[in-house]
């Protein structure tokens, strides 16, 4: 499972609750896509200002690698992998606010040609000799914090040629582009993912990067491709020899989730309810229908679900991104033959209700149903106010408890001395 922290940080608990339902589901990696246009939310050892202001608060939203090796620890016990991503040349604005000119200052250019989102556009300035050295310390800290996991992902999805060509460092661009013996934008792409694969590679991690850059032919031979437009292209890659993993059609963020080219694709299926965008999930088997040999069915590794967090924070994350990732699980662990989305529909609402029950989920149903929910545990402040009253109860228990005794040594000692002068009363009246 894909989970973006850039467009919305997740806290650390909520990543630690995340694994749990997850795991609960047989997911067996969890994809952390760290950074992006809009936040970078990484330390980086040796350039501190990436998260420093790259970050949507230095203080409170920055993931430290303490941080990562708890939570990988935590997925380790549930049997998950922890993976990074640092998506690359592309969906960079963010690497330029902690350090100006690493990034084409295209600002122009994208909010008159990208109306949504257009700082994913920005992408890397070769020209600027910090570039490179930055992607170099991102990628060693990436494989040492997470030494566990075999695999870094550089990206490199979604590059606007555009940004480079109308970017006030246009002519410094184009003279280094000379100077490397890069003819165009397409080779200058390429060149960015295959220098930031190797970078892995030097790491002793295999790379994994999106489809798009194995399209400009920047992708290395044993480099896992990560598809996400099209089942058309999955073929297209493992024809070629190389290993791949679709996405296509698991983007839990969509209500179209084989719309990824345009409405009008024969594929596309817009549903009367949201939730059952399920259904095209559950039926998007990687490799049915493609006509792939042995061999090359053996070159899909598998499938991942994705949820990117444009409109999805941690109060919505689990209706939106665990609601649904059920079907994606099962028809990656199951025969294609299992098909039968109204026995899938009463499996996955009983299995989410025992998850709601354990605390691990908050996600919906997909039908109707009966659960009951936990009991609400208290919060941390209304523990701390019951035991403060809990104190003060002792606290006048005590006293009333001190109070009694005093006035009970009190009494015996009235008593006493009422005794003993009863006493010497008699013992005069007997001497006369």
């Amino acid at each position: 499972m894909l989970v973006d922290t850039a467009r919305h940080f997740i806290p650390l608990d909520k990543l630690k609750q995340l694994v749990d339902g997850l795991s609960a589901m047989k997911f067996n990696v969890l994809h952390l896509h760290l950074t992006d246009a809009q936040s970078f939310p990484f330390e980086v050892s040796s350039y501190k200002e990436l998260s420093g202001k790259g970050a949507f608060d230095p203080n409170h939203a920055v993931y430290t690698h303490d941080d990562m090796s708890a939570l990988i620890e935590h997925a380790r016990s549930r049997g998950m992998v922890v993976m990074p991503e640092f998506d690359l040349p592309g969906h960079t604005a963010s690497w330029g606010l902690g350090y100006p000119g690493v990034t084409a200052s295209c600002w122009d250019y994208l909010n008159a040609h990208q109306p949504d989102y257009p700082e994913n556009g920005m992408a890397l300035n070769p020209a600027d000799s910090r570039t490179f050295p930055i992607v170099d310390a991102i990628v060693a800290d990436a494989a040492s914090v997470f030494a566990s996991c075999a695999y870094v992902n550089v990206g490199g999805d979604e590059v606007d040629h555009g940004c480079w060509q109308n970017a006030p460092q246009h002519e410094a661009i184009t003279t280094w582009m000379q100077q490397n013996n890069v003819a165009n934008f397409s080779q200058l792409e390429a060149y960015f993912t295959r220098y930031a694969q190797e970078a892995v590679v030097k790491n002793k991690k295999t790379p994994m990067v999106w489809e798009d850059a194995f399209t400009v032919g920047g992708a290395l031979p044993e480099s896992i491709i990560g598809i996400w437009r099209s089942k058309e292209k999955l073929a297209e890659v493992v024809h070629s020899g190389r290993k791949a993993l679709l996405l296509y059609g698991y983007y839990q963020d969509m209500e179209a989730p084989l719309c990824t080219q345009s409405l009008e694709c024969p594929e596309c299926t817009v549903n009367w309810l949201w939730i059952w965008t399920y259904v095209d999930m559950y039926g998007n088997d990687p490799i049915a229908d493609l006509n792939l040999s042995q061999e090359e069915a053996d070159l899909v590794l598998g499938g991942e679900a994705a949820m990117w967090s444009e409109s999805v924070d941690v109060l919505s994350w689990d209706v939106r991104g665990l609601t649904r990732s059920p079907a994606v699980a099962e028809r990656l662990w199951s025969d294609a033959s299992v098909t039968d989305r109204n026995w899938l529909e009463l499996r996955v609402d009983r299995f989410r209700c025992i998850s709601v029950r354990r605390g691990v989920s908050g996600a919906g149903p997909l039908y109707s149903d009966y659960c009951t929910p936990p009991e609400k545990e208290p919060e941390e402040d209304e523990i701390e106010w019951l035991a403060i009253a809990a104190l003060a109860l002792l606290a006048i228990c005590v006293a009333l408890l001190l109070a009694l005794v005093l006035v009970s040594v009190k009494l015996v000692l009235v008593w006493r001395r009422a005794r003993s002068l009863g006493y010497a009363q008699v013992q005069g009246e007997g001497d006369k």
